[in-house]
């Protein structure tokens, strides 16, 4: 089954905010996502001191955070997305 994604009003924000390669490695990590959100080739990890926030590595510079949406847990809610300090600070 594969999980259905929906995006924050910050994440699209910010989502225009990063450059169009970034886009278009996030859209190929997105297909791996929605199949495995805990493949090894993402990065996925839960974030310190949050019991249902995770991050998603786009590159090395730039994370993803996302949650399970609490009524669906099929699917997947992006939160934020941009450089690792400021994201991952304010996820």
């Amino acid at each position: 089954m594969l999980l259905k994604i929906r995006r924050s009003k910050r994440f699209k924000k910010n989502a225009k905010r990063v450059d169009k390669e970034v886009i278009s490695i996030l859209r190929t990590k997105l297909e791996i996502f929605v199949k495995n959100p805990f493949h090894p080739s993402l990065g996925t990890k839960k974030i310190k001191h949050s019991d249902r926030i995770y991050e998603l590595r786009i590159n090395r510079d730039i994370r993803v955070t996302w949650q399970y949406d609490k009524e669906n847990e099929d699917t997947i809610i992006l939160r934020n997305i941009g450089y690792h300090d400021k994201t991952i600070k304010n996820p």
